[in-house]
Formats: C-alpha cells, sequence, structure tokens
C-alpha cells in the first residue's frame, strides 16, 4: 500500500516509509517480484488504483477531457 502525498505529487511506499513518483514505485514493485526484468520506466497511473478501485490512468484521462486535452 501507499498513500498520496499532494504537496509533492508522490507516493509513500508503506513498506519502506520512502516517496516515490508513481512511475518510479510501479517499476520497483514490478522489478521485485518479477513481472518486469528491465529498466525502462512504465506508465505508472495504469498500475496504481484509488481505495474504491478506479484506475489512476482513468481519472487522469477523465480530467484531461474536461479541460479539453482531450477530444
Amino acid at each position: 500500500q501507499s498513500q498520496i502525498i499532494t504537496s509533492s505529487n508522490e507516493l509513500k511506499y508503506k513498506a519502506d516509509g520512502k516517496l516515490y513518483s508513481v512511475s518510479e514505485l510501479a517499476k520497483n514493485l514490478l522489478m521485485k517480484h518479477g513481472f518486469k526484468h528491465d529498466e525502462h520506466g512504465v506508465a505508472g497511473p495504469k498500475y496504481w488504483k484509488t481505495e474504491d478501485g478506479k484506475l489512476l490512468d482513468g481519472l487522469n484521462e477523465q480530467i484531461r477531457s474536461r479541460r479539453g486535452d482531450r477530444k
């Protein structure tokens, strides 16, 4: 589990108490658990969900659509 720290736009990973970007923590955990074997980055919002099960990626897209960034 992790907690979003909005003032720095980072996640605080509960296992080690450190702050990470969404993508950095996703990549580290994928590598740790054997799902990723290279150092290339990942799109972190595709791997994180809110407590009620919504993917951050989907929420990002909704916001971009409302702002007019997506058509």
